[in-house]
């Protein structure tokens, strides 16, 4: 049930009551039913009627609202032709319910948490007249980790039964909570758990791939590959197994390996479209690029909706320089999976590249959506509101790139841009400053405070960061062709000139 339909019921928002009714036998065909007198309304939630074999009295439970689980939750006791409850005298102050009558309609067992979070069992004797007696636990019944409800009684000798074993607790019992720490990331009780199943049913092949893939997600590549050879030797037909054995080779740097085993499972199933893109990104790795664009398009020809397929096929097809094509296969990507981050932002960068920086920033507001501490896209808006001059927007993404990644010289580089341009000398030093002390060879930043200097009149320290800059870049970028300085008289006065060619300061160092 979606959140917004069971809302009444998770934030206890509105008063949910029931009520008990009477149907006739009638010889199976039933007939018109009819309220309880005495446990219907009144003004409570009145649920799980239990008639007493020999068909004198009801017990039923009562509570200020629903039907399970409630702390309020009492027994009352009524004659079965109707009359008025009475509350029992064996209820606990904490949840009671579940109850069961014995064979011989004296004694009723119940379930209460009032020691713990637990249910424990509570029985009490019922005279004839409808009185119970205070309630005792039978403590054998129960666990300090276990919780004992809906007990039934049994008319068989005191030794029928000699014990009783968590027989619910199977291979199939460990195989779920195995599942359950290895989607919350706990490995180790992961494997755990699949090796328990295993030890039970040594047959369960979905323990067996589930143990496989959490010795995988273990960086245990041997201990993985392993686990899927023994599947196939039960079913040498499981492509899946040999799709997964190539995942293993390939994260170990086998991909000789990798591609045989890839190629397999696609010989076993032609439809695995998987095996189709893990194929085409060995072939990327082997830089045998048309290649992997085969695999790739026979995976979309498989799964039109493959958006995998369609982010790898962009990768591939950027570094083939076929960009407008790249971008097709993003957009494809990022419309078949709406969350899907790193093609939002690859996108984000295809069009920035291509100049188009309002369509590249939607994409980037996109990441900082779906992940706000996304500091890589943040520094790509800074950029973009920085080249088109709206600064505070730009100071903005770049401060916020700093609270997630205090180290980026980058971005210390560009906030010292910006203040340089608006002239803010102390803010700009700062940053020329940081960005030096976390990258030393930042040019642009020596650059960057030799104008500043130049600009104050304090001419010795603008010489000594210039000829920083120049001394890390030499002319490689011309961004210094020429420099000449003059000493006058007793005052050290320069006079420095620069031919400034290619150069592009918004970078992120010159």
């Amino acid at each position: 049930m979606p959140d917004d339909e069971a809302r009444d019921f998770i934030e206890s928002g509105k008063t949910f009551l029931y009520d008990l009714y009477r149907l006739p036998f009638n010889n199976g065909k039933g007939g018109k039913p009819e309220a309880l007198l005495g446990a219907s309304n009144n003004g409570k939630s009145n649920y799980f009627a239990k008639y007493s074999p020999d068909g004198k009295w009801i017990v039923f439970c009562k509570a200020k609202s629903f039907m399970l689980l409630q702390p309020d939750s009492e027994l009352y006791i009524m004659p079965s032709e109707g009359g008025e409850p009475k509350r029992m005298r064996c209820n606990t102050n904490r949840m009671n319910s579940w109850h069961s009558w014995s064979p011989n309609s004296r004694w009723l067992v119940f379930s209460s948490k009032v020691n713990g979070p637990y249910t424990q069992l509570f029985l009490t004797h019922i005279d004839e007249h409808g009185k119970d007696s205070p309630p005792v636990v039978l403590d054998h019944f129960t666990s300090p980790n276990r919780a004992a409800n809906i007990p039934e009684f049994v008319n068989a000798p005191s030794d029928a039964i000699k014990a009783i074993k968590t027989a619910f607790i199977d291979d199939v019992s460990y195989v779920r909570a195995g599942d359950q720490l290895l989607e919350a990331g706990n490995y180790d009780s992961a494997v755990i758990a699949f090796r328990k199943a295993l030890d039970l049913n040594r047959n369960n092949i979905d323990a067996m791939i589930s143990l496989g893939n959490t010795l995988l997600k273990q960086n245990k590549f041997k201990e993985a590959i392993d686990c899927f050879n023994k599947i196939l030797e039960k079913d040498p037909k499981l492509s899946n197994a040999y799709n997964n054995i190539g995942i293993a080779y390939q994260n170990w740097g086998k991909l000789d390996e990798s591609l045989l085993n890839f190629k397999k499972a696609l010989k076993l199933n032609p439809k695995l479209k998987t095996a189709y893109l893990n194929i085409s990104i060995i072939l990327q790795l082997q830089d045998k690029l048309d290649e992997a664009v085969f695999y790739l398009k026979e995976a979309v020809k498989l799964d039109p909706k493959f958006e995998d397929a369609h982010y790898n096929m962009a990768i591939i097809l950027q570094m083939q320089d076929k960009q407008e094509e790249a971008i097709f296969h993003f957009k494809e990507a990022v419309r078949l999976d709406t969350s899907f981050l790193e093609a939002y932002y690859k996108l984000g960068l295809a069009l920035q590249k291509q100049n188009k920086p309002d369509e590249a920033g939607g994409y980037f507001n996109k990441v900082i959506k779906i992940k706000p501490g996304s500091f890589e896209a943040h520094y790509q808006l800074g950029l973009i509101y920085e080249k088109k001059g709206i600064l505070d927007k730009a100071i903005f993404h770049f401060k916020e790139v700093l609270k997630k990644d205090p180290y980026s010289a980058a971005t210390y580089y560009q906030l010292g841009l910006i203040y340089e341009s608006q002239r803010n000398f102390n803010d700009a030093i700062f940053y020329f400053k940081k960005a030096i002390q976390l990258e030393p060879n930042a040019a642009g930043a020596y650059y960057g405070l030799g104008l500043i200097y130049e600009n104050q009149g304090k001419f010795d320290d603008a010489i000594l960061n210039l000829k920083k800059a120049i001394e890390i870049n030499g002319y490689k970028n011309k961004f210094i062709y020429n420099r000449v300085n003059t000493c006058e008289s007793k005052h050290i006065k320069f006079h420095i000139y620069f031919d400034i060619y290619v150069i592009d300061r918004k970078s992120d160092f010159i």
